[in-house]
């Protein structure tokens, strides 16, 4: 039985977001993140730690970005001070099978890192 289906992990640093939206402005920022991902305004931390985990997700189905996947398929909205609860929708929740997405994220102020995992879908403690 497998265990982890698929994994990514991926870095950026904080300063290619804010020029990524000093550059386009609020049409990348809308292209890339939710309502509920800009809901934190300018806070290029949280941002990038956000768009690290759609790049890692996207290794981790397997598809990249032109796969099939979207930028919106994957939704961090803000916790409070939980790890990540990711929301899956559009053509990537039809990729994962039912499969479940683990994510976890860190930022030190100039680099973000975001780690995916993807296993099957636990039922009752038992892998499906």
């Amino acid at each position: 039985m497998k265990i982890i289906s698929g994994q990514g992990v991926d870095t950026i640093q904080v300063s290619r977001m804010e020029l990524a939206a000093g550059r386009s402005g609020d049409r990348f920022l809308r292209r890339v993140f939710t309502p509920a991902e800009l809901s934190r305004g300018g806070d290029f931390n949280f941002l990038a730690t956000r768009f690290a985990a759609k790049e890692a997700f996207f290794k981790a189905l397997g598809t990249g970005v032109a796969g099939g996947a979207r930028w919106h398929d994957l939704e961090l909205p803000p916790g409070e001070g939980k790890a990540p609860a990711p929301v899956v929708t559009g053509r990537s929740l039809e990729i994962l099978a039912g499969r479940r997405v683990l994510v976890s994220v860190s930022s030190s102020g100039t680099t973000a890192v975001a780690v995916v995992v993807i296993t099957p879908a636990v039922e009752d403690g038992v892998c499906q």
